[in-house]
């Protein structure tokens, strides 16, 4: 997705070549669950794709992943939706997306409308530096996981190393619907020491495997019983009352 998105935002085409539909659905499968917001859960989207028709998108990545931006390509942008801020979420796309365009319209004109809570965008040099920012961040250390269909480990049992040995927030690193390139993975596991894991055999949408891993987390790091607390303390959250639940994990997903 191009650091500008607006002139291609159309809320009654949202699968449009941009594919809005697959971001709205990121965004919803990653701090919503059926009855409640997911309040350790964070979702970064960064838009690397420079704006010209000709662009080689796989190594704008790439590059952007080393540090670089092509030359007269403008500042990435940076969208950020996090659980523990969010007021309200409702799980459709339409309505997803009229937000998306209330909080880049803002980005680019800051007098113009009030401010979404839980929200945030903001211009980044490369995704390097989202990176680096996300892992600097205070707090326990940061554990990096990429999605690899081809990973020789299976998700959950990195997972359970992850929290045998004490690890409390982990970083995902998906694809869009074109998904990573094999280099850009390469890069990620070198310079960021992200493990490579695999979500079983039949490939996935990227929504889809933010489901999976969620569905995974509940599982290997939090028990039935807390779970159900959970969802108790936070069935106000679709009426728009904020109710912020200590996490028992951080959980950001970088799309």
């Amino acid at each position: 997705m191009p650091p500008d998105p607006l002139p291609a935002l159309d809320l009654t085409n949202l699968s449009s070549w941009e594919r809005f539909d697959t971001l709205c659905r990121c965004i919803v499968a990653t701090v919503m669950a059926a009855r409640s917001l997911r309040r350790e859960a964070r979702f970064v989207g960064v838009f690397t794709k420079p704006p010209w028709m000709d662009a080689k998108v796989a190594l704008a990545l790439r590059q952007s992943i080393l540090g670089i931006r092509q030359p007269g390509a403008p500042q990435h942008t940076r969208l950020e939706v996090k659980g523990s801020e969010v007021l309200q979420l409702y799980p459709e796309e339409r309505w997803v997306a009229a937000a998306l365009r209330k909080v880049l319209d803002r980005y680019q004109n800051p007098t113009k409308g009030p401010l979404l809570t839980g929200w945030h965008a903001g211009p980044e040099d490369s995704f390097r530096d989202v990176l680096e920012q996300l892992l600097g961040e205070p707090g326990p250390p940061t554990q990096v996981f990429v999605l690899d269909e081809d990973a020789a480990e299976d998700a959950e049992v990195s997972l359970a190393r992850a929290r045998d040995s004490g690890q409390r927030r982990l970083l995902f690193i998906l694809g869009d619907h074109v998904g990573l390139s094999p280099s850009s993975r390469e890069e990620l596991v070198s310079r960021f020491g992200a493990v490579p894991v695999q979500l079983g055999p039949v490939p996935l949408f990227t929504s889809q495997c933010i489901t999976v891993l969620h569905f995974l987390l509940d599982r290997v790091f939090v028990s039935s019983t807390e779970a159900r607390g959970a969802i108790a303390a936070d069935q106000s959250c679709m009426e728009g009352e904020e109710v912020v639940q200590p996490g028992q994990r951080q959980v950001h997903y970088r799309v």
